[in-house]
């Protein structure tokens, strides 16, 4: 295994697995970017903190993994997953105010 996931999944799985990869990457960093204004514009200090915290644990991740290919999968797609709640839940919360 090469000890980096971004090179490990470009060599067992292809350069098309790794765009998708750092596409999921650069699209969760933004939803959570996005969220995180969205509840500072609302006055949700709380979820805009959880917001920042989350992308901040998706920004460890990535730099974590450049040195090593297996650490905390499941930990990535539970940021992943959070970062689309955390955009739904901002939507409905700028919409509703």
């Amino acid at each position: 295994h090469a000890h980096n996931l971004f090179i490990n999944t470009g060599a067992e799985s292809g350069i098309f697995s790794l765009i998708l990869l750092l596409l999921l990457i650069f699209y969760s960093w933004r939803d959570l970017r996005k969220s995180q204004l969205l509840f500072l514009s609302s006055g949700d200090t709380l979820f805009s903190n959880l917001a920042q915290a989350t992308e901040i644990s998706l920004i460890g991740f990535v730099v974590l993994n450049m040195f090593t290919w297996d650490a905390y999968l499941l930990i990535f797609w539970i940021v992943i997953s959070l970062g689309v709640v955390f955009k739904k839940l901002a939507i409905m919360e700028s919409g509703a105010k």
